[in-house]
């Protein structure tokens, strides 16, 4: 499948994602069952990420020489992340919990 093709699939499962989130929004029970469904989702890919690199000989072989240049930017994504969601929060999200 081409890179565009797999970009609007994703564009377009996550635009579905905010129109079911805009239905369920005041179903409290259902948007708690979500939250926990979204964090075993997202363990369950770092799970298979860390599957996919252990069972790659060429990965695990180059893992030491790139290692420290992985970590730098697994740091800086996260507080880039952390960043992002606190300027967001700042935002909008501020005025609704004073």
């Amino acid at each position: 499948m081409s890179g565009l093709v797999q970009t609007l699939i994703y564009l377009g499962l996550m635009i579905g994602g905010i129109f079911v989130g805009l239905f369920v929004q005041r179903r409290a029970r259902l948007i708690r069952s979500m939250d926990v469904m979204a964090i075993v989702t997202i363990c369950f890919l770092a799970f298979v990420l860390g599957a996919g690199i252990g069972s790659s000989e060429k990965v695990r072989a180059q893992l030491a020489s790139v290692g420290l240049a992985s970590a730098c930017l697994a740091v800086a994504t996260m507080a880039g992340s952390i960043f992002a969601s606190w300027i967001v929060y700042r935002i909008w999200f501020r005025r609704l919990h004073p």
